[in-house]
Order: structure tokens, then C-alpha cells, then sequence
């Protein structure tokens, strides 16, 4: 609804539970996110479109880098708007003994 409201033409949904499956009743044959049967042929030739390649998880990887630096985040992760018990963020939760 926030999108909608923001005026932008564009709605998120979650895939079929048929999609992309490993184990289970629907490994045995492929499926697009809306739950679509593809054929093998249709599949090898969509799939870039629905799933990560390597290159994307390598360049996930890359971005992804840890931050233990006290009152500091992540680049990957939006800082929240304020911490826990309506605490500043750079609040020190923890305090060395």
C-alpha cells in the first residue's frame, strides 16, 4: 500500500509455493514465480530472470562487509530510526566491567 500510495504503478507479491523448489511435491519440474509450469527448455531460458546467478551472490558478498565499530552499521543495512526502548542509536547498550 505504501508503494501505491507513493503513486508508483508497481506491487510486490511472494512467488508461488511451487516456485524454485529443491525437495518436496514440485522438485521434480520447474515453475515460474506465479506458480506457472515451465517447461525445461522455457526454464533454462527464464530462470536469469527469476533466480540469482553467481555474479549476483559473489557481488552480495563484496558488499557485505561486517561492522563490530561501536555506534556504527554496516553499509549493506539502514540504520534504524532509533534503538531499542526508544534509545538513540548510538545508545551503548553494553558496558565493559
Amino acid at each position: 500500500m505504501i508503494i501505491s500510495k507513493a503513486g508508483i504503478s508497481f506491487e510486490i507479491r511472494l512467488p508461488s509455493s511451487r516456485f524454485n523448489r529443491n525437495i518436496g511435491n514440485f522438485s521434480d519440474h520447474h515453475f515460474d514465480p506465479s506458480g506457472k509450469m515451465l517447461s525445461d527448455v522455457d526454464w533454462e531460458a527464464q530462470k536469469a530472470n527469476f533466480v540469482s546467478s553467481e555474479e549476483d551472490e559473489i557481488y552480495v558478498l563484496c558488499i557485505m562487509k561486517p561492522c563490530t565499530e561501536p555506534g556504527k552499521i554496516a553499509n549493506w543495512i539502514a540504520p534504524p530510526c532509533r534503538g531499542i526502548n526508544g534509545q538513540p542509536f548510538e545508545y551503548q547498550y553494553v558496558k565493559k566491567a
